[in-house]
């Protein structure tokens, strides 16, 4: 930690463990850019998964579904 003489610095960084959390999962469930690209709009009418696209439709990809691949690390015990 940085003490109570002074405010942290990039230096601190590493042992400031719950400030780096917090900073992540705020930026994963609001990211402050579209990643992955912008949104685009489907050329023609199309089927995905049983659900219809129409033509001209937004499609913005779900970036928080990348964080599910992480859900069976997540659901052992915490060491």
């Amino acid at each position: 930690m940085a003490g109570q003489n002074r405010l942290p610095t990039f230096d601190d960084l590493p042992n400031l463990e719950y400030v780096r959390a917090i900073a992540s999962e705020t930026l994963r469930w609001r990211p402050v850019a579209v990643l992955g690209g912008t949104p685009h709009a489907s050329t023609e009418d199309d089927t995905y998964k049983g659900m219809f696209i129409p033509k001209g439709s937004t499609v913005i990809a779900p970036l928080w579904s990348s964080e599910l691949t992480l859900l069976p690390m997540l659901t052992g015990p915490l060491t």
